[in-house]
Order: structure tokens, then C-alpha cells, then sequence
């Protein structure tokens, strides 16, 4: 998310995409903003920060928070959580889901190191998830 650029190939054409879904938050809310294209949708799961919704606004996009553990903090709509998380078990036991993995592995030592934004494994040709390695005796 942190590489777009509005006009950029990776953008769209530079008309921006419908939907960002921002799975980072802070300071990346106003990237996702950016990325938007007018009266688009931005998604975030971390929305915990004072942020001027003024670009947002004049772009007229929607901003939608989802906050997972409602269910289960106010045991609210837990049947249609339960659903959701169903549709994706099958999802993944039919073997469509599949993680991309960095090559890279990190110590838990250097977990930090991992989620360092400028870090080669955050450029256009690695948006890998990173791994990490339990040292043996905590196997």
C-alpha cells in the first residue's frame, strides 16, 4: 500500500481502486484515501486513531470499520460470525487459499525487522506475508 502513487500503473490506471482494504491503519489510512477513487470505498480492520477525514471527504468516499471481536466481546450476531468463518473454512480446505511466504525467515528476535517498511520484502516484488522461526526448544 505504501508504494501506490496516484497516476501510477499499479493505481488503476490512475483513476484509483473502488475498494482499499487496509488491514494496516495509521498512517496508512490516508495512503488508503489516496488510492481511492472518487466515491470509493475504503475498508480498515484498525481504525483506533485521530485522523482529518478532509480527503476523504472531498473524494466522497465510504469508510467502513470492522472491528472482528464484536461478536464475541458483546456476543452479537455470532451465528452470521460463525457463518463467515465457515464459508472460509471451506475455502480453504478446497485448497484455493494460499499464503504467499517471504523466502526470508526471521528469528522472533527479529520479528521487528520483519514488519520494517523498507525492507526489500515490502517492494512490488515481494507482498509475501513474513515467517518466522520458533527456536527448537519451543517446539
Amino acid at each position: 500500500m505504501g508504494r501506490l502513487k496516484p497516476g501510477s500503473p499499479d493505481n488503476a490506471g490512475g483513476a484509483g481502486f473502488d475498494v482499499v482494504y487496509d488491514s494496516v491503519g495509521g498512517e496508512n489510512m490516508s495512503k488508503s484515501f489516496e488510492a481511492a477513487t472518487l466515491n470509493g470505498q475504503v475498508v480498515t480492520t484498525v481504525s483506533m486513531l485521530e485522523l482529518d477525514l478532509t480527503p476523504a471527504h472531498f473524494k466522497g468516499l465510504s469508510i467502513h470499520v470492522v472491528f472482528m471481536l464484536i461478536p464475541m466481546l458483546h456476543d452479537f450476531n455470532r451465528g452470521a460470525h460463525g457463518a463467515i468463518l465457515s464459508e472460509l473454512a471451506k475455502v480453504a480446505d478446497s485448497g484455493e487459499l494460499k499464503p504467499l511466504l517471504d523466502e526470508q525467515r526471521f528469528t522472533l528476535e527479529q520479528a521487528g525487522d520483519a514488519h520494517e517498511p523498507d525492507q526489500r520484502r515490502c517492494n512490488r516484488k515481494s507482498r509475501d506475508r513474513c515467517r518466522l522461526k520458533r527456536p527448537l526448544n519451543d517446539a
